[in-house]
């Protein structure tokens, strides 16, 4: 393995700590118009939202096997194009979901902290070849949430 494939691998196990990166827009509300689920549900949902989006990324990690990323600007399109649109999407799945009306605040706060994490390796992919831990905070959040099979 290379060592930029260690590196892929090491973001993609800090950024999928709770799976999912999202980056769309500013909002703080869910926009699902369903009833809002249960806790137990919503982590039910959630964390199969998760396993899905661990397989997309994992996929992701190993098309970099196929074909190697060279030069910085490769790595870089490759965090980009590859790694970032599984959490995006997860994201996205999860801010579909209503969540419980007594945990809105905490749900709101990883989401938007995986938003925060997004907008900002969208706007400099350098920082998830740097070899430091990413998608620290939002993991955490998660994790603490219950949402654990977002843990990779």
């Amino acid at each position: 393995m290379t060592k930029f494939q260690q590196m892929v691998l090491g973001l993609v196990a800090a950024a999928v700590v709770l799976a999912g990166c999202g980056g769309g827009g500013d909002s703080t509300e869910s926009t699902s118009t369903n009833a809002s689920l249960s806790k137990a549900e919503y982590l039910k949902r959630g964390n199969q939202m998760c396993k899905d989006g661990y397989r997309n990324l994992h996929k992701a990690v190993l098309s970099l096997g196929e074909n190697p990323a060279e030069t910085n600007e490769e790595k870089q399109q490759f965090v980009l194009g590859m790694v970032l649109p599984p959490y995006q999407q997860l994201v996205d799945q999860l801010s579909s979901l209503s969540a419980p009306t007594q945990d809105k605040a905490k749900v709101q706060a990883f989401l938007n902290s995986y938003r925060k994490e997004i907008e900002a390796l969208e706007a400099d992919p350098a920082q998830g070849l740097s070899g430091q831990p990413i998608f620290a905070e939002p993991q955490q959040l998660a994790e603490e949430y219950g949402l654990t099979a977002c843990q990779y």
